[in-house]
């Protein structure tokens, strides 16, 4: 559940038409469906799902961190510092029609970055990477040692192209219409990330940093909609705490 003060912003910010949102981020509404479906932070303990481990936190991994789909494919363990819980995004994997998988940089300088994550998704992961290595058991010498966070099931990374089109099968089972599910992408995952920030009141350039954006005003822009509703609701606050003031 969010904190109170979060989930009223975040009703407010999603409460326009689907129509209108061309996508920006998942509505509200069904959001508890979604984070039933997929996001367990403590995987262990929750009943059975239908949706398989890996891809569960993949699309968690997405939610919390706003990543590009390039970044996460392009994560391995050793990006992860379980101790101080920090993930470093140091590189994007992709798949190019000529050369096949690919890995490069990040999009720019400032998408080279170190990411706190909550300790939900570090419990996440902790067993979603006991879980890869019984996988490399099962298969023994078939098994590819690398360090990639994701992989197939012999340890090569994982096709980039794979996930969204796990993702669009997933949305009708997450009870999003077919109308809606056609304006909803990965990077809609990125967009929702960066809009909870906001509605949580965390300053803009974090939000920037955490993105990975060249530049605040990429932010600025992207997430106006956002900002205006959070600005709105900070300015009712304001005016809720000052009359009650007053009235004592």
């Amino acid at each position: 559940m969010l904190p109170p003060s979060v989930q009223r912003t975040v009703d407010c910010t999603c409460s326009r038409p689907l129509s209108s949102m061309s996508g920006i981020y998942l509505p509200y509404e069904k959001l508890s469906s979604f984070l039933y479906s997929v996001v367990q932070p403590c995987v262990w303990f929750c009943p059975p799902q239908k949706e398989p481990l890996q891809f569960r936190v993949m699309v968690e991994t997405l939610l919390y961190v706003g990543l590009r789909k390039s970044e996460l494919h392009g994560l391995q363990w050793g990006d992860l510092d379980f101790n101080s819980g920090v993930l470093r995004i140091e590189r994007e994997l992709q798949y190019l029609q000529k050369q096949g998988l690919h890995v490069r940089p990040p999009k720019n300088a400032s998408s080279i970055r170190a990411i706190k994550l909550p300790a939900a998704l570090i419990a996440t992961l902790r067993y979603y990477r006991a879980w890869q290595s019984r996988q490399a058991k099962l298969v023994a010498d078939r098994w590819k040692e690398n360090d990639w966070m994701f992989t197939d099931e012999f340890g090569s990374p994982r096709h980039p192209d794979s996930l969204p089109k796990q993702f669009k099968q997933f949305l009708s089972r997450a009870g999003f219409t077919p109308e809606e599910a056609a304006t909803i992408h990965l990077h809609t995952l990125r967009h929702s990330c960066a809009t909870f920030l906001i509605a949580a009141r965390v300053d803009i350039r974090t939000v920037s940093n955490r993105l990975g954006h060249a530049q605040t005003n990429t932010t600025l822009n992207t997430y106006s909609h956002a900002l205006r509703q959070a600005d709105e609701a900070a300015a009712e606050a304001l005016e809720f705490t000052l009359n009650r003031r007053k009235r004592a």
